[in-house]
């Protein structure tokens, strides 16, 4: 995140479109105002829905190789189940 001075930032609030603004709720509860340009959260935006699209897609994996190291268990020959050669 970009850090600019108050007069730059009092100056710039001129135009909206260059900016986006919210809140930061801290763990003691007092709010913090940010502010950063459109450009910023923008990106910011773009790197967390890529990493959820990378987290789902691990679970997803992560679910198939669950089912498919199952099914592989199903289909063992019955001395693996009773010990047998």
């Amino acid at each position: 995140m970009t850090t600019i001075s108050q007069k730059s930032a009092r100056e710039m609030l001129g135009t909206p479109e260059q900016f986006r603004g919210g809140v930061y709720v801290t763990k003691n509860g007092a709010a913090e105002l940010f502010i950063q340009t459109a450009e910023e959260r923008d990106a910011e935006l773009a790197e967390r829905y890529q990493q959820q699209q990378v987290n789902a897609m691990l679970k997803l994996w992560l679910a198939f190789l669950n089912m498919i190291s199952n099914k592989v268990a199903l289909f063992q020959p019955a001395s693996y189940w009773h010990g047998g050669d």
